[in-house]
């Protein structure tokens, strides 16, 4: 497996200790777009982290549809490294860096749950959507450092609620 592999595997079971943790509460809206960044920011070939700028509003549910959900965001190029491991907190937001549409999607149609984080660069000068539309690995204005990240096995409680789970 090359360098590439392990940090994906790495990004994954960072994604999946974080998750288990927290199985007791289930995620709002928001707190899941900020942990897909969390995500986002700890894949290989990112030079400096993104910060969250902005969560769509949460969709009505698709009652017809319980194993699927997305979280769609917009994220911004910071000036911290990513090998820094800053608090986003910490981290102003970088003159002229990239904004990323993003989406996550959440699904439990197969035996284990998937996840995948999409985004794609928004083009300098050109509107951020409202809602994007993106599908997985297309899309104009695609950003060589765009990417896609999928984990099999994450174990998130669907739909995303405020609800405590018992």
């Amino acid at each position: 497996m090359g360098c590439r592999g392990w940090g994906v595997l790495l990004g994954l079971a960072t994604l999946v200790a974080a998750a288990s943790a927290s199985q007791r509460k289930m995620l709002t809206y928001r707190e899941a777009a900020l942990f897909a960044v969390d995500f986002y920011n700890r894949q290989p070939g990112i030079d400096h982290t993104f910060q969250l700028l902005s969560v769509e509003p949460q969709p009505v549910p698709d009652t017809t549809s319980k194993s699927r959900q997305e979280v769609r965001f917009v994220v911004c190029e910071t000036v911290c490294p990513q090998a820094d491991n800053h608090p986003d907190s910490e981290c102003n937001i970088k003159f002229n860096g990239l904004v990323r549409n993003c989406m996550w999607l959440l699904s439990t149609e197969h035996k284990l749950p998937t996840s995948i984080i999409t985004c794609d660069t928004v083009t300098p000068g050109k509107h951020v959507p409202a809602n994007p539309k993106l599908k997985p690995g297309k899309g104009p204005g695609r950003h060589p450092s765009s990417g896609i990240w999928r984990g099999q096995g994450t174990p998130f409680s669907l739909p995303i609620t405020k609800k405590p789970v018992g």
